[in-house]
């Protein structure tokens, strides 16, 4: 599903639970490599490590539904996310060349 398909199905999703259209259920496990998705998303955003895969960060997203990614805490947050997943990015790209001057 594209984003802009999945981003409606998903907001559809919320409006039925708040209205009690659908049980709402204890916890889902949403895995996605879009920052934008995850923040729109989740109550709770775990960014992982390159290798080993660890927990990097766990952070509560205490943003009120319905999100609006235009707000300014919403970019805040992307933001803030997009700079640990830069922080990876780097560290991947760095033992990278270090493993390439080894051989």
């Amino acid at each position: 599903m594209d984003t802009r398909n999945r981003r409606k199905h998903s907001r559809e999703r919320w409006k039925e639970m708040a209205v009690g259209a659908v049980v709402p259920v204890a916890a889902i496990l949403f895995v996605t490599h879009s920052i934008e998705e995850a923040v729109y998303l989740a109550d709770r955003i775990v960014v992982m490590t390159y290798r080993p895969g660890t927990v990097k960060r766990d952070l509560l997203v205490d943003i009120p539904r319905m999100r609006d990614p235009a707000a300014p805490e919403f970019n805040a947050l992307k933001r803030e996310l997009g700079v640990m997943v830069m922080e990876e990015q780097q560290r991947h790209h760095t033992e990278e060349l270090r493993m390439a001057a080894v051989d």
